[in-house]
This record gives structure tokens, sequence and C-alpha cells, in this order.
């Protein structure tokens, strides 16, 4: 089952755009992931069961706890194509309440039944060929169920979560090399602000202003406001033949349009504009700029 999920989600793509390639590369990101989060856990859990257990000095031996905990990943890792699935019918964030109800209510109730199953197979398989005795689930059913229905309910969430949060990174990087090519195609960069793409001439860039995860981007016509980083619009004003030079820790000019460089003193200085704007300038970016030729 794992292995037609990583068959799957390897599988070359047509076109690098593509939504299901993308989403099958955020897929086999979020597995892997999981996985290693998932069994680092359970070592975590054998591990602190073995430091109980020798403060106590008795209780079910090591071995045995080992088969709980990995017989339980084991299967969780197992059924991972199926949450895949279920998150691709209702993804939060893009169908409405009613269709993750739809396959989210009765696609838990599944997933905890078949995990709950099958761990309980893998254990009694391992006590008989181990120990040559029986394992027993529950005295009380009703319980056991309930207790573990509880715990399946807070993992399958948690497979959710990184599957969209995967999801959603892999966009963001396609979106951004897409950007990239098309920027080089038309010296324009395309830009998300406020759910609107806008189309950015090269030539009109003035300055960029960077604020937490925000830059105000100025231009000759307009300013804006985009979720980027600084570095990542260098990197795109670059791939479209042009350029945006650091010149502070949150700072970004354009030197075709600096008509002034004005020391300030203790190496520091200012860049002006030609909208007049005066941009700080650190000495240990300055190297990095020159001053404008005098007509």
């Amino acid at each position: 089952m794992i292995g037609r999920l990583i068959k799957a989600m390897k599988r070359p793509s047509e076109e690098a755009g593509d939504p299901r390639a993308i989403d099958r590369r955020a897929d086999w990101s979020a597995f892997l992931w999981f996985a290693i989060f998932g069994i680092a856990g359970q070592i975590i859990a054998v591990w602190s069961y073995a430091t109980e257990l020798d403060r106590a000095g008795g209780g079910s031996p090591v071995t045995k706890v080992m088969l709980w905990e990995f017989s339980s990943i084991f299967v969780i890792l197992a059924l991972f194509p199926l949450v895949r699935w279920i998150v691709s019918q209702g993804t939060p964030g893009q169908h409405d309440w009613k269709r993750l109800v739809l396959f989210h209510v009765p696609g838990v109730i599944v997933y905890s039944g078949l995990h709950i199953f099958f761990f309980v197979i893998l254990r009694k398989i391992g006590h008989a060929l181990f120990w040559g005795e029986p394992y027993i689930f529950t005295d009380n059913p009703l319980r056991e169920l309930t207790y573990e229905f509880r715990k399946d309910v807070m993992t399958y969430a948690l497979i959710v979560v990184f599957i969209v949060l995967a999801r959603q990174f892999e966009q963001m990087r396609a979106d951004l090399a897409t950007a990239r090519r098309d920027a080089a195609a038309t010296r324009q960069l395309s830009v998300k602000s406020g759910g609107r793409t806008l189309y950015v001439t090269i030539e009109d860039i003035l300055t960029a202003n960077s604020s937490g995860n925000y830059v105000e981007l100025k231009t000759s016509v307009r300013t804006v406001t985009i979720r980027t980083t600084l570095s990542a619009l260098s990197d795109q004003v670059a791939a479209a033949g042009g350029e945006a030079v650091r010149v502070h820790r949150s700072w970004l000019v354009n030197p075709k349009a600096m008509v002034e460089l004005k020391p300030t003193g203790s190496g520091d200085a200012v860049a002006v504009m030609k909208n007049g704007d005066e941009v700080p300038v650190s000495r240990r970016f300055r190297d990095r700029l020159k001053a404008p030729a005098t007509p």
C-alpha cells in the first residue's frame, strides 16, 4: 500500500505546473515528515517506558512495548494513502464545511476501525511468534474502543494538517517558479496583493521595504504590499533581467532609479531615488551600490 503511494507521488508529470503533480510532490514530503516524527515519537515512548520500568522494577517487557508501539505506527503509515485520498475529496480551506463533514466524518471512523483491526492482528501474530502466548486486546471493548478512537481522531487530524500545509507550501513554490519564468519572458513581475494578481514592469521598480512577512514594493506607478521576502523578490527581478540591490537588511533599491548617494558618517549612506524617497544604506551593503554617474 505504501509502495503504491510512493510510486504514485513520484510519477513524473507532463507539465511542471500540473496541480496533481504538485499535490503528489507535497504528499510525498508530508508522508516523509510524518513518518520521521511518528517513528521518533514511538522510539521516545518506548525509551520512556523502559526508564519507568527500571524505576518500578517490573512490568511488561520492553520488547512487548516495542511491538505494541511500532505495530500502531506501521498501520498508521500504511493508512496514509487513505487519508490522502479523503483530503483530496474534501480539502480544508478549499471545500465548504458540508463536503468536509461528508468525507471526513466517515473517513475518520473507517481510518480508526482499520487502524485498530490491523494493529490487533499484528500484535496477535507477534505475541504468538515471539512469546507463544495470545494477545488480549481488552476485556472492556467499549472502554478501549473509545480510548483508541479518541487517539485516532487526533492522529487523523495531524495527518490532514501535514498534507494541507505541505500542499500549500508546494503550491507557493510552484507559483514562484511560474512567476520567475513569466518575468524572464515579459520583463514583468506578477505579484499577488489583496487577492489580485498585479503586473509590475521591471523598469518601474524603485524600492522594496521588508516588514515582517510582507514587502512593500514601490514603483513609479503605484505601491503594493505583497507576501514574500526580499531575497525571493530580488531573485524574481533578476530572472526578469532587472536589478534589485540589497542596501540594508530591510531594503532593496533599483540602482537605475537612484539619483544620489549621500554619505551620513560611520560608513553609512542614504540613497536618494528619482521620486525623492531616501533609503538607508548600511555600510556592510554599501560596496554593492555605486554612486550614479554625473550626467
